[in-house]
């Protein structure tokens, strides 16, 4: 990765964690909130840039995909 992609990538990611950490600050410091959900939609956008970002092989579970079918059936619960 060049310098400058990293650079790119670094500032990305430290405006993303700057962004979660005001929005935590506003509920829970201010306000004395305590509220998951912020954290949940992180944890979404991450999953999903997970599964958006790694290569798809045949290799997962015996090659069914079972992850993906696995996550939707818990999704729906």
């Amino acid at each position: 990765m060049d310098l400058i992609g990293y650079g790119a990538f670094f500032l990305t990611t430290a405006l993303i964690f700057s962004l979660v950490t005001l929005g935590l600050n506003l509920q829970w410091g201010l306000t004395g909130l305590f509220n998951v959900g912020l954290a949940g939609f992180v944890a979404i956008g991450a999953y999903t840039s997970a599964l958006l970002t790694t290569p798809d092989d045949a290799a997962r579970l015996g090659g069914l995909g079972l992850p993906i079918v696995v996550g939707w059936a818990g999704a729906m619960v």
